[in-house]
């Protein structure tokens, strides 16, 4: 367990400050959201531990908060959106157009 603690230990230490800060908030979001989907749906208010509700815990309480790492690492890299602006010259954009079948028959 110790060897375990110094190797994530000694990764964090050398990731940027942006991605460690974006991906724990992530992270962070993650859990919160796994905790209220699980409440709401009642796997932890449940008693009997069925092979579903096992499952279903291990989907919600790993698999959420990692896709909320993965997507605050991923702003940290880039921002709210990359997609949005621009950033070739002014001829690489295309524009698109809606025709009207009269222009399209009349040539």
């Amino acid at each position: 367990v110790g060897a375990i603690i110094l190797a994530v230990e000694h990764r964090l230490k050398a990731a940027p400050l942006p991605f460690v800060v974006c991906g724990g908030g992530g992270l962070v979001v993650g859990l919160l959201v796994a905790g209220l989907i699980a409440s709401v749906t009642g796997l932890v208010a449940r008693s009997p531990n069925t092979v579903f509700n096992i499952l279903a815990s291990l989907v919600i309480f790993l698999g959420i908060p990692y896709w909320g790492l993965i997507m605050g690492i991923r702003f940290a890299t880039e921002g709210w959106a990359p997609s949005a602006i621009p950033t070739g010259d002014t001829e690489s954009v295309r524009i698109k157009k809606l025709l009207d079948t009269s222009v399209i028959i009349d040539g």
